[in-house]
Order: C-alpha cells, then sequence, then structure tokens
C-alpha cells in the first residue's frame, strides 16, 4: 500500500496489517492460525522486483503453540508477498519461546537479514532467499551459541552488529567481523532486562523490569550508567 503501514501481533498467533486509506484505518489479517506471537519487525529481506515499488517483508516470533508461558518450542514466521501479491508464509521451530526479534542490515547479505533470540541457548540469523529450485523463496538460518546469560527478551541491531538483553540482568554485544561474528564480554546490569534500542545519536539503551533506563556504551569495555527511573 502507498504511505507508511502498522504491523502487529497477538497472542492468538494472528498478525495484523493496518494501513491508512483515506480518513480512515483498513485493517488486513496475513496470519490467523499459530501459537501466541510475542514480536514482529519489517524490512527488506528480498530484493523488490524490477519496476516493482518496494515491498518490505514480515517477521514474527513467538510460541509454536499454546502461549508463551507452556515451554514448548518456538518458531519464526517470515511472510512475503509471492507473484500474485499474496502473502506467503516461511517458518522456522526452534528450541524454546522466540522472544526478541530484528530486521536490518547485518553486512552479511546484499538485503536486510533478521535476528531472533528467546529462551534456549542460540541465537539465529536469517535470510530470505530466491536461489533454490523453481524460484520458490527459501529461509537460510545460521545459529550462535550464546554465552552464559539468561532468557533473552530483546534484540538491537548496532552498527557492526547487534545487542542482546537477557532477563538475569546481562546484555552482551555481537559484532560482525570479516569471517567470524565475536562478542564481548557480558555486561552485568542488576535487574532482569527487558528491552533494548539503538541510534548512534544515543547508543545502547536499555529497559527493565524494575522501571530503570539505562545507556551502555559501545566499545571493548562498555559501561552501564542510569538515565532514568520509573516506578
Amino acid at each position: 500500500h502507498p504511505g507508511q503501514e502498522i504491523v502487529a501481533v497477538d497472542q492468538l498467533g494472528r498478525v495484523h496489517l493496518i494501513v491508512r486509506k483515506g480518513d480512515s484505518f483498513g485493517h488486513e489479517l496475513i496470519a490467523s492460525t499459530g501459537g501466541e506471537l510475542v514480536q514482529v519487525a519489517v524490512g527488506d529481506l528480498l530484493p523488490s522486483a524490477p519496476g516493482t515499488p518496494a515491498m518490505d517483508e514480515i517477521v514474527a516470533v513467538g510460541a509454536n503453540f499454546g502461549n508463551e508461558d507452556d515451554g514448548g518450542p518456538g518458531i519464526i514466521r517470515v511472510f512475503h508477498r509471492d507473484a500474485g501479491g499474496r502473502w506467503s508464509e516461511t517458518s522456522y521451530l526452534t528450541p524454546g519461546l522466540v522472544h526478541a526479534v530484528a530486521v536490518g542490515s547485518l553486512g552479511l547479505a546484499e538485503t536486510d537479514q533478521f535476528v531472533c533470540a528467546g529462551f534456549f541457548r542460540q541465537a539465529f540469523l536469517g535470510t530470505l532467499t530466491t536461489e533454490v529450485e523453481g524460484g520458490a523463496v527459501a529461509m537460510g538460518i545460521g545459529a550462535i551459541d550464546l554465552p552464559q546469560i539468561g532468557n533473552v527478551k530483546g534484540v538491537a541491531l548496532t552498527d557492526g552488529g547487534f545487542v542482546l538483553a537477557a532477563d538475569d540482568g546481562h546484555s552482551v554485544e555481537y559484532m560482525v567481523l570479516p569471517g567470524e561474528i565475536a562478542h564481548q564480554l557480558p555486561v552485568q546490569h542488576g535487574s532482569p532486562l527487558s528491552r533494548v534500542a539503538f541510534t548512534k545519536e544515543v547508543g545502547v539503551l536499555l529497559a527493565d523490569n524494575d522501571g530503570y533506563l539505562r545507556l551502555l556504551s559501545i566499545g571493548s569495555k562498555p559501561k552501564s550508567s542510569l538515565l532514568e527511573h520509573s516506578t
């Protein structure tokens, strides 16, 4: 659709597309089955066909069945439009709940990539490709073993990689380097982390369950400083 759109997910496994139409909003249901979805991100995972407007793809993550507290396997669900303009889904099962997702450029491909993590000991880096038999869309997944941190609740892309926020108070920064993906030592912030964001102007921001907002410096010896506290 022309203009900006909103994508939302819910506890019933539904993916909603909300579109501005004139003086009101229209609603499209992209997916209606599956376990609880926790977070969603959008980006250009597939190169647009020549002569067509750029279209983003959707990455929704959560539980494969039931809700996020059931303790079952998780799922990464990626939605793209097919040649006829219809939404198609490609999915990947994970050992546990997927709670964190980010989409953007990691420098690993010409298109955007996604990073997912959650209640298991790995982070997944993914791409979409049409370089398969018949031109079908396939998902490529790479797994990275994590250091000893808690369940990952949030992920954000940084200038040179990504940063994870865990529910035991640890954050860990990963750098995408030629031929390897390396991480700094985890930083302990003292309370369960829940969300993370990054901008060049500010740096890494971490929000936690105890109402603290922290700034994490980037570099070989990252430091955590308190910005705000709320009840």
